[in-house]
């Protein structure tokens, strides 16, 4: 339910906050005076495109804020959830526009993408009327409200499970699927490379090994020269550091005779002398064993530039040509067993294809049922929404579905067919209808599909257009019927529909500071009275049309007592207030719904 929407720099909208209620929501007020911008505002909070003329002349950015209790809708939540977004409140969205249409999203301080946004929205709040977020336009939503009715949604779903293990059975046979001369090809070519890896036999790290032994064969003569060297200064040489440490210990050791403190000093003076001759020693092997060896530097060569040719068809190094021969080996395996797997994969491919095509004709039967019923119910609601000539048909596409014969929505092709005068065919919708017509079907579809939905807020503009007098109670009952289990938010020009409403806003137009400016009053007892009266009478309001206004006003609440929501919906029967809301970012304390 959408609890609180800000805006601020949108159109006329200097800085406006508007709190709305369960139930019906009317918004009412003078041709031109912004209320419209109100639905472009929260069309903007549910992902949709923002148009540059939307920002305020002279602003930097136009920004948009909205507060959702999220009370039923463990749908959103998952999505959000599924999103990495904190889920455990209210969701709060913020929607920037910049100069030229751009802007950001935010959804409970994070940010994300305008199709995010889209995505976690597009079933919490439906906008209809003159504007784009027109769902009944889709075919896609046709079928989806036709499989609603029916309370196909389940069944629907096992076939998209079908659809999805027959979409990747057919995408592995076409891989399998190739030429004899091809596969012979791929096999041959796998062998060689197989065969040529492992005659090569390298092993993990052999490369950095041989390019150190490498180094040290190729200067085995300074290596000797130099280890011997270094043996003479320790050991062997005239003046060597072993005899003068020798001297050193022995000269300690009297000392120590002497006092006794120095005998630590000769401890480690000896200690380094044997550290020292082990040194020397390992020098006088190194220098012996350090000859030069042509062999086996012709051999280190020759494996080296093995491994390297092995690296430069499959490396860069010895870890990928490894890893490639792994690939190659399985792939080998495949195709040697294709046959097989071949053989296995299209049996398994038909299985589900024939299990698919059978769930489709079973829920294509259903949904030709379901079809008539729903036809039947929306004409109803239509006659009585003031459209009594107006034709509702749930067309058919007769065509061959594309092969297997199903999709993941069935073999169905659904379009809602409309006329709303006697003797005109049925047509699509985008191509007959009105904005107000539209609606209207809208209104009457929803009534229809509303038991058991989960609560949506629905957002009509120009439900009313077309209609007075008792067509408008009629279409004021429907609404308000439609918000016993779901919020409504009308704008209408209609006192018979604005006296049903729970929440009653009028959204003004004024001058200030040279500047129009657009604000929204709260309207309780006689300045609602007030506004109907205005409604009813235009601009001469008179104790007449106040009398009515009244009357408006006895008849709406009455009609709201007699009836009682909807099993598991009176959770949406409590008021504004009743739980703690988070503050929108930067708004200003002010009184509810002013600017």
């Amino acid at each position: 339910m959408l609890q609180e929407l800000r805006i601020r720099d949108l159109a006329i909208i200097e800085d406006l906050r508007v709190e709305f209620a369960p139930g019906l929501n009317v918004l009412s007020g003078e041709t031109g005076a912004g209320k419209s911008i109100l639905v472009d505002a929260l069309g903007l909070v549910v992902g949709g495109r923002a148009a540059s003329d939307l920002l305020r002349a002279g602003a930097e950015a136009a920004v948009v804020e909205a507060v959702f209790r999220l009370d039923g809708r463990p749908d959103v939540r998952g999505k959000l959830e599924a999103l990495g977004l904190d889920a455990s409140g209210e969701m709060v969205v913020r929607r920037s526009v910049a100069p030229g249409g751009k802007g950001r999203a935010w959804v409970n301080g994070s940010p994300v993408t305008q199709a995010m946004l889209a995505e976690i929205t597009d079933a919490l709040v439906e906008i209809h009327g003159q504007h784009e977020h027109q769902r009944l336009l889709r075919r896609e939503f046709h079928l989806d409200c036709l499989d609603r009715s029916a309370g196909l949604l389940d069944r629907r779903a096992g076939i998209a499970e079908t659809a999805r293990r027959a979409r990747e059975l057919a995408r592995e046979r076409e891989a399998l699927r190739l030429s004899v001369e091809e596969r012979i090809r791929q096999i041959d070519y796998l062998r060689f490379q197989v065969d040529e890896i492992r005659k090569a036999d390298p092993q993990p790290g052999e490369d950095g090994r041989l390019v150190a032994e490498r180094a040290r064969l190729a200067h085995a003569a300074r290596l000797a020269e130099v280890a011997a060297g270094a043996e003479e200064g320790l050991y062997s040489g005239e003046g060597a550091a072993v005899d003068a440490l020798g001297r050193a210990a022995a000269a300690l050791r009297e000392g120590a005779r002497l006092d006794r403190g120095l005998g630590a000093g000769a401890e480690r003076v000896e200690a380094a002398l044997r550290e020292i001759e082990d040194v020397a020693a390992e020098l006088r092997d190194y220098a012996e064993k350090a000859v030069l060896d042509p062999e086996r530097l012709a051999e280190v060569d020759a494996r080296l530039e093995t491994l390297r040719r092995l690296a430069r068809k499959y490396g860069p190094g010895i870890e990928d040509v490894l890893a490639a021969l792994g690939s190659a080996e399985e792939k080998l395996a495949l195709l040697e067993g294709h046959d097989e797997r071949l053989a296995a994969i299209e049996k398994g491919c038909a299985e589900a294809e024939e299990e698919g095509r059978a769930r489709a004709r079973e829920l294509s039967a259903a949904r030709r049922q379901a079809a008539r019923a729903l036809e039947r119910k929306v004409r109803e609601e239509l006659t009585t929404l003031g459209m009594p000539q107006a034709l509702f048909e749930v067309h058919f596409d007769e065509g061959p579905p594309p092969p297997p014969g199903f999709t993941e929505r069935g073999a169905d092709r659904v379009e809602f067919l409309f006329s709303p005068n006697p003797g005109e065919p049925p047509r699509p919708l985008a191509r007959v209808a009105s904005g107000g017509e539209l609606a209207r079907t809208m209104l009457a579809l929803q009534n229809v599909l509303a038991a058991g939905d989960l609560p949506t807020t629905f957002v009509f503009d120009e439900a009313d257009a077309g209609v007075g007098g008792r067509l408008a109670d009629a279409v004021g009952r429907r609404l308000a019927d439609l918000a016993a289990g779901h919020q409504v938010l009308c704008i209408t020009h209609l006192p018979q529909i604005a006296a049903r409403g729970a929440w009653h806003l009028r959204v003004i137009k004024e001058q200030r500071k040279a500047r129009t400016v657009a604000r929204v009053e709260v309207l309780e007892g006689d300045a609602r009275v007030e506004e109907i009266a205005r409604m009813s009478g235009g601009a001469q309001v008179t104790e007449t049309t106040r009398a009515h206004a009244r009357d408006l006003l006895s008849r709406g609440a009455r009609d709201a007592r007699a009836e009682s929501p909807e099993p598991g919906r009176a959770d949406l029967r409590k008021g504004i207030g009743s739980e703690k809301r988070p503050a929108l970012s930067r708004s200003k304390p002010g009184p509810r719904g002013q600017a």
